[in-house]
């Protein structure tokens, strides 16, 4: 018997290779499906079975070609009846049983097993005909003897009753939609007649899709159609549609089967996905010509986290806690499980609940004491996927306030400020929030008020322009009895522009003396050198000098001088006054005119001169609203030498001037 069993299942391979049940292609690469190396076959201990009398049959799967070891079966479908899981029985030989439905119709099982090793996927596919065994009832003559021949067997004579009641069992393949009945009398008469065999429809496609989908994910989908008669339908009548996502046709597939990239939709709304295979043409209300499955959708890979938590802050020493809530989301938005996520609280690992939905619950609680953190922090990975939040800490009520400035002194200018900075802590020390922080302040504005940590604020003042220094107070209040100060100074900002007209009197201690008048207009220097002033000085200084008579000759010397310098001023601020030094450097032009007086004859001579002009200075400045009173002091050097008619004006020509001025800045 064993030796008869290997013989008909080495037929039977023979004639499955005949007729193409052969394997399906290696589809486990979705972008690029290609025949492996290795194949497999489906050999059934018996061609076909005939539903009523055979419950089922053997399947013999084997794996050939190079590579066959290490396969391992991962998925049996069969579009009518069931399958065992596959047993090993050797290397790259399993064995299963296939359990015939319980209808007696014609009908054509497809059974596919898959074989997966490592990424490389091997399918068997077998077509088997299942016969359908019935009683076909016949109303003839009496006593007459009727045959009914379906395909090629003939199932009778069985003789009529007195009645010409006649029933004959027959055994009917797929696909046979009409018989041949022979009636002979009792005389010899031949009646021959076409009997409707009325076939049920059968289930003819099958789906063979994955249990469940990645969403967003494209999917090899393979579907196999057969005719009613068993026969396989060309692949490129093969047709698949889904409900939702994307389908394009991959290629590849042998007769009877048509391999599909299915792109899953990105959100679960959709689960599960329907998909639905027909032979193209077929009427999807005709039974067995359509063959659905319902494929349920999964999230991809964590993407995203979130942490919610119940209290965004906890009070020191106060035994609060917080529960924080975790949830996660693929690239697409869905809700995806938080199994197997890390969590650390302060860097150090923390125990989490999961529910069976896959959300987490993680609790905080406050510490005892301050430690130096300003909050506790919470960090959760899961895969690529990371999120991280912090409980922020604070004290109880505020006990101690401070107060610090950024400087002590500010120009008050509209744009230049002071940073003012706020520190509270409760009665253990612990850094704490004001509820309902006040300030006070004078003229000027304060800033948005930052809160770089908890019990910490700073702001910026700004205060107003002012035309003169003055101290200026910042307070803030916690409470009505929680307060603190601190004073600064604001000086008035350097002037743009500032004008001077002076007049005063020049002597350089010999014969020379007289008025002199003098205007200077200066601008500050920019940046850093603000308090040095640059600008130019023209000035006026007229001497008249008549000397004694000699020889009946009485001489009389006017000099007007006009010196045009370049000066320069240093600022000393010493509050409230101010002084100055500076230095100048120019040129002076000269005129001078010699009256002589001879026996009332007058005689006058003219000439100009012009020469370097050196200036030293200081003065003292006072406001005196609405501008300033300048007092001043200087030492000019002017030597003019000779004019132009020959004359020789020796010595200083100027020497120490005293002046008073009035300054008018912009």
């Amino acid at each position: 018997m064993r030796h008869a069993a290997a013989a008909t299942a080495a037929v039977a391979v023979l004639l499955l290779k005949l007729l193409g049940a052969t394997a399906a292609p290696n589809d486990d690469t979705p972008m690029a499906p290609t025949l492996g190396p290795a194949s497999a076959i489906i050999v059934p201990e018996r061609p076909f079975l005939t539903l009523g009398a055979d419950d089922g049959t053997a399947l013999a799967i084997q794996i050939e070609g190079d590579g066959a070891a290490g396969f391992l079966p991962v998925r049996v479908e069969a579009s009518v009846g069931t399958v065992d899981a596959p047993t090993a029985d050797g290397e790259g030989r399993f064995v299963a049983r296939y359990h015939a439905p319980q209808q007696r119709f014609p009908q054509v099982a497809i059974v596919v097993v898959e074989l997966a090793k490592g990424t490389e996927q091997v399918r068997g596919v077998l077509r088997l005909p299942l016969r359908g065994s019935t009683e076909m009832p016949f109303r003839t003559s009496p006593y007459a003897d009727v045959t009914l021949r379906v395909a090629e067997h003939t199932f009778g004579p069985i003789a009529a009753d007195g009645q010409g009641r006649v029933k004959i069992p027959i055994v009917v393949p797929p696909g046979i939609v009409e018989g041949l009945a022979r009636a002979t009398d009792r005389d010899g008469n031949v009646n021959e007649t076409s009997v409707d065999l009325q076939p049920a429809p059968f289930p003819r496609v099958l789906v063979f899709a994955p249990a469940r989908m990645e969403v967003g994910r494209t999917t090899p989908v393979s579907v196999y159609v057969v005719e009613p008669s068993g026969a396989p339908v060309p692949e490129s009548r093969i047709v698949l549609k889904a409900a939702a996502g994307q389908v394009r046709r991959a290629g590849g597939g042998s007769a009877g089967e048509a391999r599909f990239f299915v792109q899953a939709p990105r959100l679960l709304g959709a689960s599960p996905l329907a998909l639905t295979g027909m032979k193209a043409g077929s009427n999807p209300k005709e039974a067995g010509a359509v063959g659905e499955v319902s494929v349920p959708l999964f999230p991809a890979k964590p993407y995203r986290l979130s942490l919610t938590p119940s209290a965004g802050w906890l009070v020191v020493g106060a035994g609060g806690e917080s529960t924080i809530a975790l949830s996660a989301e693929d690239e697409f938005g869905n809700p995806t499980s938080c199994t197997g996520v890390a969590v650390l609280v302060n860097h150090q690992p923390a125990p989490i609940t999961l529910s069976e939905w896959g959300r987490g619950v993680i609790v905080v609680a406050a510490p005892e004491r301050y430690q130096g953190r300003d909050g506790i922090t919470i960090e959760a990975s899961l895969g690529t996927a990371y999120t991280v939040r912090e409980i922020r800490l604070t004290g109880g009520p505020p006990t101690q306030l401070t107060l610090e400035l950024s400087g002590t002194q500010v120009v008050a200018d509209g744009k230049s400020g002071v940073e003012v900075r706020v520190h509270a802590v409760d009665q253990n020390g612990t850094p704490t929030l004001i509820p309902g922080l006040s300030w006070e302040i004078g003229g000027g504005r304060l800033g948005t008020v930052r809160k770089p940590r908890v019990g910490s604020y700073v702001a910026e003042f700004v205060p107003r322009r002012v035309r003169e220094g003055r101290d200026e107070t910042i307070a803030v209040m916690a409470s009505q009895t929680l307060r603190a100060s601190a004073t600064f100074r604001v000086e008035p900002p350097r002037a743009r522009l500032s004008l001077t007209p002076r007049i005063g009197l020049y002597t350089n201690f010999g014969n020379m003396a007289g008025g002199t008048a003098s205007v200077d207009v200066v601008v500050p220097l920019p940046g850093r050198a603000s308090d040095l002033d640059v600008g130019l000085s023209l000035g006026y200084l007229h001497d008249a000098l008549t000397a004694g008579k000699t020889q009946d000759v009485q001489p009389h010397v006017e000099i007007y001088q006009v010196p045009v310098l370049a000066i320069a001023r240093y600022h000393l601020l010493l509050h409230p006054v101010e002084l100055n030094v500076g230095a100048g450097l120019g040129v002076s032009l000269a005129y001078s005119r010699l009256s002589l007086a001879r026996d009332n004859n007058p005689l006058t001579v003219a000439g100009t001169a012009q020469a370097l002009a050196l200036q030293a200075n200081a003065e003292t400045v006072f406001r005196l609203p609405p501008g300033h009173l300048v007092v001043g002091l200087r030492y000019l050097w002017i030597d003019l030498g000779r004019t132009s008619q020959g004359d020789e004006l020796q010595g200083n020509s100027a020497g120490f001037v005293a002046d008073l001025g009035y300054r008018v800045t912009w």
